[in-house]
């Protein structure tokens, strides 16, 4: 499999299905573990909702153009993960 974020390829236990908009039975896109990780460490579902619910909307993102950069260069099998989520008080 091939994600569609990151362009790594590997097994499928890799990988999940991310869907474009989180929590619906929107269209998905086949993403890796740390990069579907990585866009609910980075955003809440709210953003992910209104302006991440496409994958050129993702790629074309600053934050996470900067990610992609960087984890290309890393192993499909590891996992990590570089964004803390915020907790809300």
């Amino acid at each position: 499999m091939i994600c569609s974020i990151c362009k790594r390829e590997g097994e499928s236990v890799y990988f999940e299905k991310h869907h474009l908009i989180p929590q619906s039975n929107s269209d998905t896109i086949n993403a890796c573990r740390q990069c579907g990780d990585q866009l609910h460490l980075m955003f809440d579902n709210g953003t992910l909702k209104r302006e991440l619910n496409d994958l050129n909307k993702i790629l074309s993102n600053e934050l996470m153009r900067k990610y992609i950069s960087w984890v290309r260069k890393k192993p499909i099998e590891s996992h990590f993960s570089v964004a803390k989520k915020k907790r809300k008080r």
